[in-house]
């Protein structure tokens, strides 16, 4: 007999009620496992591609062919890919608290976003258990192919850390991307769910799910910021000239209002000690040169190739609002122009970009 909680020695629980809740749970685990192979096994069966070289050629062949049709690199079409397959399966579960920032954030939100080699992440979690709840939520499910290998390291901010994804298939690397992820990262403003178009349309994928993404005036913040944040010895202007494409890119694709940006441009600049100038400038000459190639092959109008070009454009975008000129407006991308709050339904969430 248990011993009542009183005596000497005496449990709070039986133990026998707990060796057989426990008991009970771990039957519930094995269950449910079971089941899920079982399923992942059915999955697998109804697969297109029997085997993942015969996926792998599969997807050569649409890469090649998207190629072709729009321009982009092989080699960059197929880390889109991979990113996608990435973010699928990290995602397909809710994740509080995390959200998808930088520039695969702007491919989801526009089709003339630049090419990018990573992917960032700000996740809402420990950063103890990060690897571990990554490398968890991109095991292959079923009906899939490829597997995916995760390194992480810490970088030099306090919860940051940065790493590779490397896709695998039949046991070959296909591509790969880097990844950079803040843990702990607050953002006064609320993520906004966008679905991506997929880079390539092939069978044996799960749909996209809608991904948590940088909202909009933070992100537009970030980037104004970041062109006017000193570097080195306080002497160093800011070496990112995609920043400026960046925010060109945003102003064409994407609704903001103009209070929401306000708030968020005053926060960047409390927080990085920079001032942003009511009328932007070139942080440095260097941006003549060093601009264009980053937009290079964009499908961006070509008068937004020139870093002249893409300032004044720039400017034409947020210069009302860091004039406090348009404090109760919201910017439409298909006009080009700040609209007036009670001008309904005129103005509404992303336009001309893949989120759906």
């Amino acid at each position: 007999m248990c011993r009542s909680a009183d005596q000497p020695g005496g449990p709070r629980r039986c133990p026998s009620d707990a060796r057989d809740n426990y008991e009970r749970a771990r039957s519930e685990r094995d269950r449910l496992a079971a089941r899920a192979g079982e399923l992942t096994s059915q999955l697998d069966a109804n697969r297109t591609y029997s085997s993942a070289r015969a996926f792998r050629s599969a997807l050569n062949d649409r890469i090649r062919l998207a190629s072709q049709q729009s321009g982009l690199q092989h080699n960059d079409i197929a880390r889109r890919f991979v990113l996608q397959q990435f973010l699928s399966r990290v995602f397909a579960d809710e994740r509080p608290g995390w959200m998808l920032t930088g520039g695969t954030a702007l491919q989801i939100r526009s089709p003339e976003a630049r090419s990018t080699t990573d992917v960032d992440i700000a996740a809402g979690i420990e950063a103890r258990d990060l690897l571990a709840v990554l490398t968890e939520a991109t095991e292959r499910r079923g009906g899939e192919h490829g597997e995916f290998d995760i390194t992480l390291n810490p970088a030099l901010g306090p919860g940051t850390f940065t790493g590779t994804i490397v896709y695998g298939l039949e046991g070959r690397r296909f591509a790969a991307a880097k990844i950079d992820i803040a843990t702990g990262h607050y953002i006064p403003f609320p993520a906004e769910p966008l679905t991506a178009a997929p880079v390539v349309d092939i069978d044996d994928v799960h749909p996209l799910p809608a991904v948590p993404v940088y909202p909009v005036a933070a992100h537009l913040a970030d980037k104004v910021a970041a062109m006017y944040e000193i570097h080195g010895n306080g002497n160093v202007a800011s070496s990112r000239p995609h920043d400026l494409a960046d925010i060109v890119i945003l102003a064409r694709c994407t609704a903001v209002d103009a209070g929401e940006l306000r708030r968020a441009l005053d926060l960047q600049q409390q927080r990085r000690g920079v001032t942003i100038p009511r009328h932007l400038v070139l942080p440095d000459a260097s941006w003549h040169q060093a601009y264009p190639p980053r937009v290079k092959g964009t499908p961006l109008p070509a008068e937004l190739h020139t870093a002249n070009g893409a300032l004044a454009e720039a400017n034409r975008f947020l210069g009302p609002v860091l004039f406090g000129t348009v404090d109760h407006h919201r910017w439409d991308p298909d006009r080009q122009t700040w609209a007036a709050r009670d001008d309904k339904d005129r103005v509404r969430g992303t336009h001309r970009g893949s989120a759906q």
